[in-house]
């Protein structure tokens, strides 16, 4: 006789439980790195060295197993490595926050097994000014080459433009913003078609939704189907003028193209499927680990190709350059595609007979 499979659905509560407690936060080390805890730690350090800050925010705490599926496929992959690890030591002060607590599924197999997993959730790495202020940014997961390229990339055109990251003068932030609005006008999205983001999370949550039973999370812009292939379009959304976007135009663009993003990982999907379906170009295979570093280079391409744009319309539709903290509502919201400042990220949207609304006794 079969034993029941138990699931729980560890969904937070409207309580202060769901309000990051910076005091509770510890400085954690990833191999040689020594990840600061709060971003007003990490200014006065970099003040001291005149370096610049890159802050790591995130769903759960950094120093927990489960945090957030990105986090730990950053954690345990790029941040790892003795490399990057040797730039960051070298040239950055390191820091990190968590932006919420991370929802867990907790399953029962009734034999004493059980598995937990983390549902929604992301994180991103900041690169800020010496006082904490947003130079740019890296939502989601890449690979170390695509980082470091991207980190090094604008380090070096600031650099060009007159801005030292580490020891910025009167004018770098009309200098960043300036640069920013020429990278947002020069990276122009094509075509009208819904783009699929966060190909790692799916493969670890799709297949628990698959056992929740539940098509998706409630993301309104969220299409009903597995993640698609990236498929080709030369037809620009807006065209800009001979001087580029104006900031009001960038806004209005960052707009219309994020509209497009979805959190894929919020489908019933198994695993290897969601792999499949965005590696047409290579060989089928089952091996967990090839279908792991398959998901990792397709997710870094894909926000490379188009979640820096939208970094780079979002800043440079801004007059001034923000902070991290007041960075997270949209970055997670428009950009990542995850409710952050709804309770229960989009589970509480439904009402269903027999099923308690969430925050019910």
């Amino acid at each position: 006789m079969h034993k029941p499979l138990l699931i729980s659905l560890a969904v937070l509560s409207l309580s202060t439980a769901l309000v990051a407690d910076p005091t509770k936060a510890v400085d954690v080390k990833i191999g040689a790195i020594t990840w600061v805890a709060g971003l007003e730690n990490a200014e006065k350090m970099a003040a001291l060295q005149h370096r610049p800050i890159l802050h790591f925010q995130l769903f759960g705490n950094l120093d927990e197993k489960y945090c957030c599926t990105n986090a730990r496929t950053l954690r345990a992959t790029v941040l790892s490595q003795a490399d990057v690890q040797s730039y960051l030591a070298s040239n950055f002060v390191t820091s990190w926050e968590m932006a919420r607590p991370v929802p867990k599924v907790s399953i029962d197999f009734g034999d004493g097994k059980k598995v937990e997993r983390t549902v929604k959730g992301n994180a991103v790495l900041y690169l800020c000014l010496p006082d904490g202020r947003v130079v740019d940014a890296w939502p989601g997961v890449y690979t170390k080459e695509d980082l470091l390229a991207g980190i090094k990339g604008t380090i070096a055109d600031l650099k060009q433009a007159g801005v030292d990251v580490g020891n910025p003068g009167l004018g770098a932030e009309k200098g960043i913003l300036e640069w920013q609005q020429r990278a947002g006008s020069g990276a122009t999205p094509t075509g009208d078609s819904s783009i699929a983001l966060t190909v790692t999370k799916s493969v670890v949550e799709g297949p628990v939704m698959k056992i929740l039973g539940a098509k998706a999370f409630a993301d309104a812009t969220a299409q009903p189907k597995a993640v698609a292939p990236i498929q080709a379009s030369t037809q620009p959304v807006m065209i800009p003028g001979s001087e580029g976007f104006s900031k009001g135009q960038l806004a209005k663009l960052f707009t219309r193209y994020t509209d497009r993003f979805y959190d894929s990982s919020g489908y019933a999907i198994a695993a290897d499927d969601v792999v499949k379906s965005v590696s047409t170009r290579l060989p089928d295979t089952d091996d967990p680990v090839e279908l792991g570093r398959r998901a990792i280079i397709e997710d870094s391409f894909r926000n490379k190709r188009f979640v820096r744009p939208a970094v780079h319309m979002w800043l440079g539709s801004l007059s001034k350059l923000p902070t991290p903290g007041e960075s997270k509502s949209l970055v997670f919201s428009k950009i990542l595609r995850v409710p952050i400042d709804d309770p229960y990220l989009g589970l509480g949207v439904f009402s269903i007979p027999g099923t308690p609304d969430p925050g019910s006794k």
